[in-house]
Order: C-alpha cells, then structure tokens, then sequence
C-alpha cells in the first residue's frame, strides 16, 4: 500500500466516523428532547456533579464492551 492510500482511507474513514456521531446525535435529539436535555440540567448542575456523572458513564460504558 502506498501513502496516499493510507490518507485517503484515514480520512474516509474519520469522515464516515464523523456522519454516524452526528446521525445518532440527531436522532437521540429527536427520540428523547425535551426529557433528557431537562434530566442532564438536573445532573449537571454544578461543574463537580457533572464531573463525576461522566466519570461514572464512562465507566458504565467502558464495562460493557
């Protein structure tokens, strides 16, 4: 494989990569709206309360896969 196989995959892929975030994005806006934006406000009230609701995320995600 030559160099600009090797960018043109990287980019295509980073390119793909970034269409699936915002596709998900848009529809987990759409799915839950309102509720959720109100419920993260709630959690995240403070810098350290949201600190440790990332981490905790984080956490319950990194366990799954």
């Amino acid at each position: 494989m030559d160099l600009v196989t090797i960018v043109l995959g990287t980019i295509g892929g980073l390119a793909l990569f970034l269409y699936g975030l915002h596709t998900l994005s848009d529809s987990l806006e759409k799915s839950a709206g309102e509720k959720i934006r109100q419920l993260l406000t709630k959690l995240t009230e403070n810098p350290l309360k949201g600190c440790f609701l990332g981490a905790f995320t984080a956490a319950i995600l990194q366990s799954m896969a």
